[in-house]
């Protein structure tokens, strides 16, 4: 089947579209509006009902004048679907997390997305001073999302707990043990690495990354 020009360059920018801008502008008008109207909408979008949560969406394309290629609710899901596959693709050692460990792994894309982590080091020899602008001179005891003094969010948060019990042993190819990690350095170089990227990614996104030496 033949296809003309007109079609072929909407095909191509439809190929091309990143709804990620639009939603960011979309996301600062809906925190703008009073906080009676956002009480409203909010268990809409957070409903574990499709209708309702499309309508919710509804609501804020209509309050914050979105124009999007699908709306606010289809759109939201392509950003997630197109973050995702862009942070395995610098993370690749996700994926494992994310196919055995689900709900953590969101817990690690939520955080990405928040911009912020707290991250717990060790030297990785004596004398050495970790850094942030050295990765080498990191050895990651914990990430978390939770800043000194913030309050845990039992729906999103990535707790230190979290990232002891599963990403650093599910990142380990023999399933050791919890906690084995700590007492067998050889056995934890790909949660290393992986926790590395994190932290360079985050860095390279302009994230707020606090560095604590224990």
């Amino acid at each position: 089947m033949k296809i003309t020009k007109r079609q072929l360059i909407r095909l191509i920018k439809e190929a091309m579209y990143d709804p990620r801008q639009g939603l960011q502008r979309r996301q600062q008008a809906y925190s703008d509006l009073p906080p009676e109207a956002r009480e409203k909408i909010d268990p809409l979008t957070t409903s574990s009902d499709v209708a309702s949560q499309k309508q919710g969406h509804g609501l804020i394309d209509a309050l914050t004048g979105y124009e999007g290629r699908r709306g606010g609710y289809q759109d939201t899901k392509d950003y997630d679907m197109i973050d995702v596959n862009y942070i395995l693709s610098e993370i690749p050692e996700l994926a494992r997390l994310r196919d055995e460990v689900p709900d953590i792994f969101n817990r690690v894309i939520h955080t990405i997305r928040s911009g912020y982590i707290h991250v717990r080091s060790a030297e990785v020899s004596k004398g050495v001073v970790p850094t942030l602008s050295d990765m080498s001179t990191i050895q990651v005891y914990d990430i978390s999302s939770i800043p000194p003094g913030g309050t845990y969010d039992p729906k999103t948060s990535l707790a230190r707990s979290h990232w002891h019990n599963y990403v650093h042993d599910r990142l380990n190819q023999n399933h050791p043990p919890i906690g084995a990690f700590q007492n067998d350095p050889k056995n934890y170089e790909e949660s290393q690495q992986a926790s590395r990227k994190l932290i360079q990614f985050m860095l390279d996104q302009g994230a707020q990354v606090d560095l604590e030496v224990i």
